[in-house]
């Protein structure tokens, strides 16, 4: 939710605009990530340096400040800083209030407007704050093309709709191993605020074309978290003896089905990998409260009479894999953090 940011984020932003060195006369290409690309950009801050472009990548710590003029990708921070705009929004708010008494009628308008005001309207000062504070860093680092890893949050949104309002080219980049989404926002239309799509293979090409996007503004290309910018590491350990094990990812309605199911999953797997002589090394998920959702207490997890271990974190999955020959999991989890 976009609350305005903090005094510190202002100082930052304006380090930023000023500071660093922005060669005008070569292209940039500004990522707005969604997760998972932490390793990818670290890799990027200490040994890339692209040709032909440059990379505007996210700021991570004030490491990157301190090493920020022997970078060769530029850094940015967007956040809801900027004027106070509570005139313009008080206007905005008043007509949306006016227009809601005229046409609704399902529900009592007062207890909508309400509800609107405490769920909604709150966040529109971040939300204008934020999409101004976009626009002055597009408008110093002058990107050639933004591309966005999700779609789905508002921030991604305000900052696209900023993008296009300084004339910068905007991407969609999926947001794992296959592209979801909505289609207003890729399509031709009021509501579009991507002019390209990048998909991960022919399903995401299918399926942007099904979302009415056209042929020429979509570009099949690689999956960024598995570019070779890690050590690969040939398993010589024939055959297989440990694994390590993703939860599925259900988007059942019913709870009650999505923890029967994971619970199931947990047992066929154990069942088949004890059949085949493989140990079962732990569960690993992205955070703590997964297990606590699915009433597990504790950091073992009794399995057809055996104690597995339980992991989490969101940036320890190397340590958990450590000592594993393979991951068992779901397509778009287990292909993204193995």
């Amino acid at each position: 939710r976009l609350r305005p940011g903090w005094w510190w984020e202002k100082i930052l932003i304006f380090c930023l605009n000023h500071l660093q060195r922005v060669n005008y006369d070569k292209k940039k290409v500004l990522l707005m990530p969604a997760g998972k690309m932490d390793s990818y950009f670290e890799h990027v801050k200490t040994q890339v340096c692209s040709r032909g472009f440059q990379w505007i990548v996210p700021f991570s710590g004030i490491r990157d400040l301190l090493k920020m003029y022997h970078m060769d990708p530029l850094l940015y921070h967007f956040s809801a800083t900027g004027s106070d705009h509570h005139g313009q929004l008080d206007k905005i708010n008043r007509k949306l209030k006016d227009n809601l008494k005229q046409r609704m009628w399902v529900v009592d308008v007062n207890l909508l407007i309400r509800v609107m005001e405490r769920h909604t309207f709150v966040y529109f000062l971040g939300a204008l704050s934020y999409f101004n504070s976009s626009r002055r860093q597009f408008r110093s680092l002058r990107p050639d093309l933004v591309i966005f890893s999700a779609e789905s949050y508002e921030n991604f949104i305000i900052a696209a709709q900023a993008a296009r309002c300084e004339g910068i080219k905007t991407a969609f980049l999926p947001h794992g191993i296959y592209g979801w989404g909505y289609a207003e926002y890729k399509a031709y239309g009021r509501y579009q605020v991507f002019d390209h799509c990048f998909a991960f293979g022919k399903v995401d090409a299918e399926s942007f074309r099904k979302n009415g996007v056209e042929e020429e503004r979509i570009t099949i290309t690689s999956i960024p978290h598995l570019e070779k910018f890690l050590p690969l590491h040939e398993n010589k350990r024939e055959p297989y003896r440990r694994v390590l094990c993703l939860p599925p990812d259900y988007t059942g309605i019913s709870p009650l089905d999505k923890i029967n199911g994971i619970y199931k999953f947990f047992e066929d797997v154990s069942k088949l990998l004890e059949n085949l002589d493989i140990e079962l090394i732990g569960i690993k998920t992205r955070n703590q409260f997964e297990y606590i959702h699915l009433g597990i207490d504790g950091n073992t997890l009794n399995i057809n009479g055996r104690e597995i271990p339980l992991l989490s974190g969101y940036k320890s999955f190397p340590e958990a894999a450590e000592g594993a020959d393979m991951i068992i999991g779901p397509v778009s989890t287990a292909i993204m953090e193995a």
